[in-house]
């Protein structure tokens, strides 16, 4: 190869999606392990296998109504990050009953509307798969 070809090589770059902008330089070397990796020519550089998971300690309960609650997780999305989740273990929100799921959207409400007070935004995010059913409501970074 030219020294030229290297130099388009060195300014290539990889992106996420048209809509990212932030892009990274590789080397060629690095592109080319890089491509192996992702088109599953090589075996992976580290085997993360045999790593334990964070433990993730109990989570602070900030107040319990009736069948829901509110905690604090032990790994939080953001620095002020509530869960709102039911009090004994239940399916996925889809699968639950209309009066429970009004209950953890009135405690979701209140805690949003007190987010919104002392952090200025607020987001409250449900994920209909996830078992047992919750509510995330956390304050978006600035």
């Amino acid at each position: 190869s030219t020294p030229r070809s290297n130099r388009r090589q060195r300014q290539m770059c990889i992106r996420d999606s048209p809509n990212y902008t932030a892009s990274v330089q590789l080397e060629p070397e690095a592109r080319a392990a890089l491509a192996l990796d992702l088109t599953g020519g090589s075996d992976p550089l580290m085997d993360f296998s045999e790593v334990a998971p964070l433990a993730a300690g109990a989570p602070t309960i900030l107040v319990s109504r009736g069948r829901v609650r509110a905690v604090v997780p032990a790994r939080p999305l953001a620095a002020a990050h509530v869960v709102v989740e039911t009090v004994e273990p239940c399916g996925p929100y889809p699968d639950l009953a209309p009066d429970v799921v009004a209950e953890l959207q009135t405690l979701a409400k209140e805690l949003a509307r007190e987010m919104i007070r002392t952090h200025g935004r607020c987001r409250i995010s449900v994920d209909a798969t996830a078992t047992p059913a919750r509510i995330d409501v956390y304050a978006p970074p600035a």
